[in-house]
């Protein structure tokens, strides 16, 4: 009776307790002052050997075969704290199909981020032990997380992006220039004085371009090089309106290229690819960036040619003409010089710059500023 009653809920030493415990009145009234006869004493050794060994090799309860983990501060089983983790891990795997024969398993439900099962903490649990087809109503999204089914899905984003707020707690891929603009808090970041990037500023941008579209489909050279883009002896420093600016550090006579956009010039085919890279940065380098990027058009009679360009050097710091340009195109130094890239991809003097004066382009000679919406972004602010 009294091993029915520890059933397989004790362990070993428990074990050895009762059995010196189950000595009989009988035996006790044949011993003098607890003095067993040499017989009883010998039948009792053995039991309790018999038991300890039996205890310790398949007859004890199933805390002696799971990881520690899985056992409370007495080493007995803890079934609430395994987790779905426990079944996937190395000698772990056991565990779990021996702690399914530990009493009434707890019902599991699916945890949405890892697709895993997860212990929901109720002990009388909902499971009937059938296996439900697509159509019971218990195998559903509803039976898992109540309420409408059209809430489903709102559901699953919030628990797999869990933070309240912008697009960026669902999915950045929806995110829109003007997001990025306010989660980088980009206005306060631009009122001030920005840094003029050093040359391992560069690197990192054009580093996190390739890593971000792959070597591949990377318009600019790879392994990423310091080269400029620049043709001619520039410098870059502030301008009194504008914040940075390029200057002409040395005369340009009338049809020099000045600069090309073959060097390091950035292009993504896709908004996603471009959102991935903004997102690389993680710090307001994405600033200058929203207000440096702009679509073209490779080819003018192809309007699946349009792209994404950030132009990763100083090329970037030339400001927009406010009346006349001094920087643009120059057919006749194209049919000239034979430029390969013609006036899509080099910008030439449009007349002789004088050293120390202050390059600017019209940004609308190049830019498709109507364009982002097909990449699913609205234009950047002014």
């Amino acid at each position: 009776a009294e091993w029915s009653r520890l059933g397989g809920d004790s362990s070993s030493s428990e074990i050895k307790n009762t059995a010196l415990a189950m000595i009989s009145a009988r035996s006790r009234s044949q011993c003098h002052g607890w003095s067993l006869h040499l017989p009883n004493l010998t039948i009792l050794l053995t039991v309790t050997a018999f038991l300890a060994l039996m205890g310790t090799h398949g007859m004890s309860d199933a805390a002696h075969t799971l990881p520690k983990k899985l056992q409370d501060e007495d080493g007995n089983t803890n079934v609430h704290n395994m987790n779905s983790q426990d079944c996937k891990v190395g000698d772990e795997a056991d565990a779990c199909e021996d702690i399914k024969a530990v009493g009434d398993s707890p019902s599991l439900e699916p945890d949405i981020a890892t697709g895993s099962e997860v212990n929901d903490g109720d002990e009388d649990g909902d499971d009937d032990g059938y296996e439900h087809d697509d159509d019971d109503e218990y195998d559903n999204d509803e039976y898992y997380y109540g309420g409408d089914k059209n809430d489903v899905d709102a559901i699953k984003a919030q628990l797999l992006y869990p933070n309240d707020g912008d697009c960026f707690d669902y999915d950045h891929e929806l995110c829109l220039t003007s997001d990025f603009f306010d989660a980088y808090d980009c206005d306060t970041v631009l009122s001030q004085p920005r840094p003029i990037h050093n040359e391992s500023t560069w690197m990192l941008l054009r580093g996190a371009y390739i890593a971000s579209v792959g070597a591949e489909n990377a318009s600019i050279q790879y392994p990423a090089s310091t080269k400029s883009g620049y043709q001619v002896a520039v410098i870059v420093q502030e301008t009194k309106m504008a914040g940075r600016g390029v200057y002409a550090a040395e005369d340009i006579a009338k049809g020099t290229r000045i600069w090309t956009s073959r060097v390091q010039s950035a292009h993504f085919k896709t908004g996603q690819s471009y959102r991935h890279f903004l997102n690389s940065m993680g710090n307001d380098l994405v600033c200058d960036l929203l207000i440096w990027c702009y679509p073209i058009f490779l080819d003018d009679n192809d309007e699946s040619s349009v792209r994404i360009a950030c132009d990763l050097d100083e090329g970037s710091f030339v400001n927009n003409a406010d009346g006349t340009n001094n920087f643009g195109c120059d057919t006749e130094a194209v049919k000239e010089f034979e430029h390969e890239g013609g006036c899509k991809e080099n910008f030439f003097a449009m007349r002789d710059i004088m050293e120390g004066e202050e390059l600017r382009a019209s940004y609308d000679e190049f830019a498709a500023g109507d364009q982002w919406s097909r990449f699913g972004l609205d234009t950047p602010e002014e």
